[in-house]
């Protein structure tokens, strides 16, 4: 899976990540919204090519294949994150993002908000 593999190659060996949802909790302003020139963290590595915030997302939609995905998994994940159990997410994110599952989070996106939204109603 190209995901797991692309954080595989960034993090040291025996260390995880930052969430990417905690920069931008911590950014987030008074009124829900994220400041203008927000932008997630990059590590740059001298002689690297560095991409702008969403052009990986261009490159895996239009050049990497994908097609459609069971997306009802990702609603407990949610609900987990929700009630504060990051670690079983944690767990079920990287179960249904296993090596070999040939899943990407970029074909979710969608059906995944449209999901939240509509449970934000109820």
């Amino acid at each position: 899976m190209w995901i797991m593999n692309m954080i595989k190659k960034k993090t040291p060996e025996g260390t995880k990540p930052e969430p990417l949802y905690r920069a931008i909790k911590a950014a987030l302003l008074e009124d829900g919204s994220l400041p203008e020139n927000f932008s997630l963290p990059k590590k740059k590595e001298e002689g690297k090519l560095t991409f702008a915030d969403g052009a990986w997302d261009g490159i895996g939609m239009y050049h990497m294949g994908g097609g459609v995905q069971d997306v009802e998994p990702l609603y407990n994940v949610v609900r987990r994150i929700s009630a504060g159990d990051f670690d079983k997410a944690d767990r079920d994110l990287e179960d249904y993002f296993k090596e070999g599952a040939n899943r990407t989070m970029l074909r979710l996106i969608d059906p995944l908000q449209e999901w939240v939204v509509e449970s934000g109603r109820r």
